[in-house]
């Protein structure tokens, strides 16, 4: 198992926390640092073969828990970004740990523990992430994608990789998809009316939708003397991060900042 300089700290409190056969965690960390991998290790430590991933949503929380808990195997249910759902989530989650089965592991993930109510901190062990660093991407891309990586390293697009998340989005674009990215370097895209190109900004050209935070953080990097491009990308980002705009707009909203704004 790989074990990355960002995610030691945490590897070590989860060795500790299987020596213990603890049932509950909260695995803290910025987006695609690796939670749901360190879940899924925490697993391993505990010999539980059996890993069932959940959405932060109430009715699949619910069916989760009803279904492994009328199974004799352990089980160990990962609740995947629980501070991205509705409030109702977190009640749901907290009326199965004040009853808990004993075959069933609770893992929950979080960008910040401060999302997550205190009566389901207090019942459980917590772990906190670091981003991963320049040398942690590096060494996933080498093992994960070594003929891509080699022949990607070198470019711009590698320089926006900043989480285990990019790394794959960026290593697994096909060749079309890269010329559609390559093609945002110069701005190219914004040309015609928003409201026309607005679907097409964000799919390739095989229909895909574009992850969008990629492309912003290139079109930043390819025009980093630009002020009004980077602030714009930098705004786009944000709203990204607080969830403020959905992933499929963000690339609209650039190109009206960009087009009306100056």
């Amino acid at each position: 198992m790989l074990t990355f300089s960002c995610q030691q700290h945490a590897v070590n409190n989860l060795r500790t926390y299987a020596s213990q056969n603890k049932h509950s965690l909260v695995i803290e960390g910025t987006q695609s640092c690796g939670k749901t991998y360190l879940a899924k290790q925490y697993a391993r430590m505990l010999n539980i073969p059996d890993v069932v991933s959940v959405n932060a949503k109430v009715n699949d929380i619910k069916d989760a828990f009803a279904s492994f808990s009328r199974v004799s195997n352990n089980v160990v249910i990962v609740i995947e970004n629980l501070d991205s759902g509705v409030p109702a989530c977190s009640y749901v989650l907290l009326k199965f740990m004040e009853e808990p089965s004993s075959n069933l592991y609770i893992v929950v993930t979080c960008e910040s523990m401060r999302n997550i109510p205190d009566t389901i901190v207090s019942r459980s062990m917590t772990v906190t992430v670091q981003p991963a660093t320049y040398d942690d991407l590096q060494l996933y891309a080498q093992n994960s994608y070594a003929d891509k990586y080699s022949q990607i390293k070198r470019t711009k697009l590698w320089k926006c990789a900043k989480s285990f998340s990019d790394v794959d989005t960026i290593c697994n674009l096909s060749s079309e998809q890269y010329e559609y990215v390559s093609k945002w370097s110069s701005l190219k895209m914004f040309s015609g009316s928003v409201n026309n190109i607005s679907w097409k900004l964000g799919h390739y050209p095989d229909s895909s939708e574009v992850k969008s935070n990629i492309i912003v953080k290139y079109v930043m990097e390819c025009n980093k003397g630009n002020m009004h491009v980077v602030n714009s990308c930098i705004s786009c980002l944000d709203a990204l991060a607080s969830r403020k705009i959905a992933s499929y707009l963000v690339l609209s909203k650039l190109a009206f900042d960009l087009k009306y704004c100056e």
